[in-house]
């Protein structure tokens, strides 16, 4: 009878432990550099949104963050590129990475 208890005691002590485990917050730390200089007011300037490294150009994500600066660009004056002239005014980089464990 005393190892049957001592079996059941531990077990219930492991899920204990477990469902504390899933139960614990999750944290996500974001580390964000801007840097910009608009000398004055957009004013219908061309943007255009360039990945910094070449495996990130085509990822979903990338599809995703470039949406959101399009929309948030374009609420203020600017204008998406759209090779209509040889260069847009300004360039637009985007870089980012993921790390710990």
């Amino acid at each position: 009878m005393t190892k049957t208890f001592a079996k059941h005691a531990f077990a219930a002590v492991a899920i204990s432990f477990g469902l504390a485990a899933c139960a614990s917050p999750k944290y996500v730390v974001s580390d964000i550099t801007r840097h910009h200089s608009l000398p004055r007011a957009p004013s219908g300037e061309s943007f255009a949104i360039v990945a910094l490294d070449d495996e990130q150009d085509e990822s979903l994500a990338f599809d995703s963050y470039s949406g959101l600066i399009v929309q948030r660009l374009s609420g203020l004056g600017l204008k998406i590129f759209g090779g209509e002239s040889a260069t847009p005014d300004l360039v637009v980089t985007l870089k980012w990475s993921v790390e710990g464990p």
